[in-house]
């Protein structure tokens, strides 16, 4: 089970407020503390904390399509469920007398439903990611973030006109889409020496890289499939005539 403890990894990825305050581990803590503390009395703070929090989950959920992802919706579902039952108690104004045992299984529930929240996201973006539909802007910081994203198990070149930060950027969200779906599924590969070719002939984009026994595996260039056979064309130049040994490499 994925731990909510790396809910925040995705922080930057998102970059979206609302999320970044529910995902922060000391607001997580915060939480968990105040459902502990429901068998007392309400902490200074803790109505205005509860409806904080409300207020930015479900900010958060409004923008991200979430329905279709199950993993996902289940976390997000339980996770509000739980914390409107929270602010609900909190908005009574009047001690309550909950047990002990109800709290610990709701405060274990929060802190599950954030894990769940972290498994969906994972399987929205690596394997469901058309379905998701992330905006371009957010895809992008995907495919080149190193904890989460693509670049969890790429190396990105920086060196030339067709290296993926120069030319991921000008692409169609679909064919974004398709790029990281191509490289966390790898999938539709073919060898042409000892270059691994991601996109085959249906596919309108190209992914040149090297696979490598220690490290990550190398992505040197992205070509647009559209004339990319013509004659001393990007591709076939670096395909053919090229080898990844003798290919400058900087990573991104």
């Amino acid at each position: 089970m994925a731990s909510y403890k790396q809910l925040s990894r995705f922080q930057s990825i998102l970059n979206e407020d609302s999320f970044t305050y529910i995902s922060s581990i000391q607001i997580i803590r915060q939480m968990s503390q105040l459902i502990r503390s429901l068998k007392h009395t309400i902490p200074p703070g803790g109505r205005d904390f509860a409806k904080q929090y409300l207020l930015n989950f479900e900010k958060f959920i409004s923008v991200i399509n979430y329905e279709k992802i199950n993993q996902l919706e289940t976390g997000i579902n339980l996770c509000l469920s739980t914390v409107r039952f929270v602010s609900d108690i909190l908005n009574q104004r009047r001690e309550q007398q909950l047990p002990s045992g109800r709290l610990r299984v709701m405060e274990k529930e929060y802190l599950y439903s954030l894990g769940k929240i972290l498994s969906g996201l994972r399987i929205a973006f690596r394997v469901d990611i058309k379905t998701f539909s992330p905006p371009k802007d957010v895809a992008l910081r995907y495919f080149f973030d190193k904890k989460e994203g693509v670049g969890r198990n790429y190396a990105f070149n920086k060196i030339g006109g067709d290296s993926p930060d120069k030319v991921l950027p000008s692409l169609s969200i679909e064919n974004i889409y398709l790029a990281i779906s191509l490289l966390e599924l790898h999938r539709d590969t073919k060898n042409i020496g000892s270059w691994t070719i991601f996109g085959t002939t249906a596919t309108p984009i190209r992914i040149i890289a090297s696979e490598r026994l220690i490290g990550k595996k190398r992505i040197f260039a992205i070509f647009k499939a559209e004339g990319h056979t013509k004659q001393k064309s990007g591709y076939l130049i670096l395909t053919k005539e090229s080898t990844p040994q003798n290919t400058p490499f900087e990573e991104l």
